[in-house]
């Protein structure tokens, strides 16, 4: 398996992943109850359905959408880390740093 297609599989699986950690976090609204914490909770796994969902196309890519670059991708895994999807955004995250290691 080539450097590229390991690259490839881990955000194919990182977007997946992301995606369906964003959406299972809207169970986890706060403390039971509706309040700013659950805002915030809706608000972030939105967020993070949105960044799975780019980190997917930039990966597909029909018709370039999102390019697919190194840098793009720890900025994706970063962001999807932040926003309730924490085990995608870490697989997106080595992507993108093992890609920039084989670069060099």
């Amino acid at each position: 398996m080539e450097n590229k297609e390991i690259v490839r599989f881990l955000v194919i699986i990182g977007g997946i992943i992301g995606i369906f950690q964003a959406i299972l976090s809207f169970g986890n609204w706060g403390l039971g109850f509706w309040g700013p914490m659950a805002a915030v909770n809706i608000f972030s796994s939105i967020v993070g359905i949105i960044i799975a969902i780019l980190v997917l196309l930039s990966v597909f890519r029909p018709g370039d959408p999102i390019p697919y670059k190194a840098w793009l991708l720890i900025l994706f895994g970063v962001l999807l880390t932040f926003f309730n999807s924490w085990v995608g955004g870490v697989l997106v995250l080595v992507a993108g740093i093992l890609w920039l290691v084989w670069k060099l």
